[in-house]
């Protein structure tokens, strides 16, 4: 029996390459956080004691759910609406957001 090949079944062969590719760029930031553990323990709780290295450690598994949850918002919201307005949404709060980090700095 031969399966027809049409334009839809060619978009999901990028399906496992978009996957690892989105695993790999979160992977990498959490592989970063743990190398500064120690550094974010005894900047947070004063010492780079195994308690406050573990309690440090657990900012990568907040960002992890984080990721989800935005992830499930986003995917929700690109249905609804276009993903043009999506982006220009996001690059319209990106800014004043990198300006008001930069004005916090000085408070």
């Amino acid at each position: 029996m031969q399966q027809k090949i049409d334009s839809e079944s060619s978009v999901g062969r990028f399906f496992v390459p978009a996957l690892t590719i989105a695993f790999c760029s979160t992977w990498i930031a959490d592989s970063i956080t743990s190398i500064f553990l120690p550094d974010l323990a005894a900047t947070f709780f004063g010492a780079p004691n195994p308690v406050s290295i573990a309690t440090a450690g657990q900012l990568a598994t907040l960002s992890s759910i984080v990721s989800v949850i935005f992830g499930v918002i986003l995917g929700v919201l690109s249905v609804r609406f276009d993903h043009k307005k999506l982006l220009f949404f996001g690059r319209y709060n990106f800014t004043p957001c990198i300006h008001a980090q930069n004005i916090s700095t000085f408070f």
